[in-house]
């Protein structure tokens, strides 16, 4: 009995519970001390009584599932618990509009990332691809809502621009990781050639949602929008840094053709940074404000790509991909 207690509490210093889930557990704790005074009770008879003993329990192993849960892939047990649990926890929390679409941004980069995981195993069947795209094109919804809620009360063009952008930078550089894996001839290859298609429609959607609020900050005059642009000028720069940075040192995710190629992106990203400096210097903040943007958008696109490889074990190369895992053969 003693070594199974061992065993137990050797697992369980290996979870850890969300924020949120302690919280939770917090809250239960505080209303059962309320209601139930200790007086002259000593505090350890507490643990002998099913109620509490019940409850403590089922916290316990609900954290513990719940952090096991994190790393789940469609098809798994724990999967139902990610998404139906941990994730709408999550959205829930997310009270803002704002963080509501960026929560929406989040999960469309974790089953797109979820896919990938899957196809490096030979794994995206028809059934777990038709459900990641099924909850992608849901996401994409509830997205468009959040930005529709933000533009009725913000009237804020600058924080959708942001938005939109930020969205666009990561299904791009989805779509990059997934047209990698298109050219390998795998029973799933038709399979990703869909979940791409799929990725491309929701670039274009967002893609045009972003041009539209560039054109409206464009023209953007006033005190607000130099801040703005001044902040984003730096924000702009610190991303390209970052991105160069992190390629640099993953060079070895890249064939030599793909790494000049991803290194000439960052140089175009640099060189809307400095058109967006001449054209601040001229006055023109929101034009400044939205190359500024541009080159972001590109750099977070690059900085995705290279810590997606690295995260996936893969090796870019212009026509194709080298994994460094086994695929399943056919």
């Amino acid at each position: 009995m003693q070594e199974k207690l061992k065993q137990i509490f050797g697992k369980g210093k290996n979870f850890k519970l969300l924020p949120e889930e302690k919280q939770l557990i917090k809250s239960h704790l505080v209303l059962f001390a309320r209601n139930n005074p200790l007086g002259k009770t000593n505090f350890l008879n507490l643990f002998f009584k099913p109620v509490f003993a019940a409850s403590l329990i089922t916290a316990l192993l609900v954290g513990s599932a719940s952090a096991l849960a994190e790393t789940a892939l469609p098809g798994m047990l724990l999967y139902p618990i990610k998404i139906r649990v941990n994730e709408q926890v999550k959205e829930f929390l997310s009270f803002s509009s704002d963080a509501k679409a960026g929560w929406n941004i989040k999960i469309a980069e974790r089953r797109l990332t979820e896919a990938e995981k899957l196809a490096a195993k030979g794994g995206l069947s028809f059934e777990i691809k038709t459900e990641i795209s099924s909850r992608l094109t849901e996401n994409f919804e509830r997205f468009e809502i959040n930005v529709k809620k933000i533009e009725e009360s913000k009237k804020n063009d600058k924080i959708v621009l942001e938005i939109n952008s930020d969205f666009e930078a990561v299904l791009e550089a989805h779509e990059n990781i997934l047209s990698q894996f298109s050219v390998l001839e795998s029973k799933q290859k038709q399979e990703i050639k869909d979940l791409i298609g799929d990725v491309g429609v929701s670039v274009k959607r967002v893609a045009e949602m972003r041009r539209v609020q560039e054109t409206l900050i464009a023209s953007s005059t006033g005190l607000d929008i130099e801040m703005a642009a001044r902040d984003k000028q730096k924000t702009a720069r610190s991303e390209v840094e970052e991105a160069v940075r992190l390629l640099s040192d993953n060079q070895a995710h890249f064939e030599i053709e793909a790494y000049f190629k991803a290194g000439e992106r960052l140089g175009e990203a640099n060189k809307k940074i400095s058109e967006g400096d001449r054209v601040m210097s001229e006055g023109k903040f929101g034009e400044a404000f939205t190359k500024f943007q541009e080159a972001m958008r590109t750099a977070q696109n690059a900085r995705l790509l290279t810590s997606s490889a690295a995260e996936l074990e893969l090796k870019i190369e212009g026509n194709g991909l080298e994994l460094e895992l086994e695929l399943e053969k056919e």
